[in-house]
């Protein structure tokens, strides 16, 4: 599904993976990416700009620092409801969060050089809109602190 070098925005979607026993790339956890015909649940990590690149005392490069944006949609009906519960939405969206917050100073999948000193959401999960099909959209963003990998 990857290409042999992967983007950086790739490897936090891998994160995010490896963090999560419910989301797992390429079932339900895309990068730069929401297919609109998943079914069930999918959730889209996005790249976005982001800050300023910044220097750390005593060492020979600086973070990069992109902004990813998650974006949690479900398309599961319940108990017989006429429209998506965004209750589910909302949960895989919590579990994406909750699988950030414990990347700190790691590699970011098996065979990348990238490391992440930390990938900090900005803030929790919350609505964000109901899309043309009815589908409530949740998500959050989180500014990743990137160190460039060495081997490009």
């Amino acid at each position: 599904m990857f290409s042999a070098v992967t983007s950086w925005i790739e490897d936090v979607a891998r994160c995010i993976d490896a963090g999560s026993t419910a989301l797992t790339v390429g079932t339900n956890l895309y990068a730069n990416t929401l297919p609109p015909d998943v079914a069930t649940v999918a959730v889209g990590v996005f790249e976005r700009p982001g800050q300023p690149r910044v220097a750390t005392y005593g060492e020979t490069f600086a973070y990069d620092r992109p902004t990813v944006t998650v974006i949690a949609r479900s398309t599961a009906l319940v108990d017989g409801a006429s429209a998506p519960n965004p209750t589910k939405a909302r949960n895989e969206a919590w579990k994406a969060y909750r699988a950030l917050l414990g990347v700190v100073n790691e590699a970011a999948a098996s065979g990348s050089t990238r490391i992440f000193g930390a990938l900090e959401p900005n803030e929790p999960p919350h609505f964000l809109e109901t899309d043309d099909q009815g589908r409530q959209l949740f998500g959050f963003t989180a500014t990743a602190w990137v160190r460039p990998s060495t081997s490009w």
